[in-house]
């Protein structure tokens, strides 16, 4: 029998569609999964190295501002015992001060003192007791 177009439209070839035979199609599907496989363990793999090296940066900064802070404690401690030798110097003066009648006269303690076994007599020449 004879077909017959009438129609006039050019019809497009249809393709067959590539047959694989078993053998191929078990080739094919390991072959895409051990390149699926290989693949996943690269970005692994990568995905790993880059947080290992963002680890690396943060514990070299991390070093660096401890190092920076130790320093800092030690300006600190340093200013801190300076404070408390000036705070015991301001307390001394504070006390020095309370004990002064008069504004510009020396403390009472470091007044200096007759000696005790000394008596003025009226000429103001000093002679021991017991010894008239």
């Amino acid at each position: 029998m004879i077909r017959i177009n009438l129609l006039g439209v050019e019809r497009t070839r249809t393709r067959k569609a590539i047959a694989f035979d078993i053998g191929q199609q078990l080739t094919l599907a390991a072959s895409l999964i051990l390149l699926s496989a290989a693949l996943g363990i690269g970005w692994w793999y990568w995905t790993l190295s880059q947080s290992s090296a963002q680890l690396d940066t943060d514990l070299a900064g991390a070093r660096q501002e401890a190092t920076r802070l130790r320093t800092l404690l030690t300006e600190v401690g340093q200013f801190e015992a300076q404070r408390q030798q000036l705070q015991q110097r301001v307390t001394l003066i504070s006390e020095l001060r309370s004990g002064q009648k008069h504004p510009g006269a020396a403390p009472r303690s470091h007044q200096p003192q007759p000696p005790r076994h000394a008596v003025a007599d009226h000429d103001g020449a000093a002679s021991r007791r017991g010894d008239d």
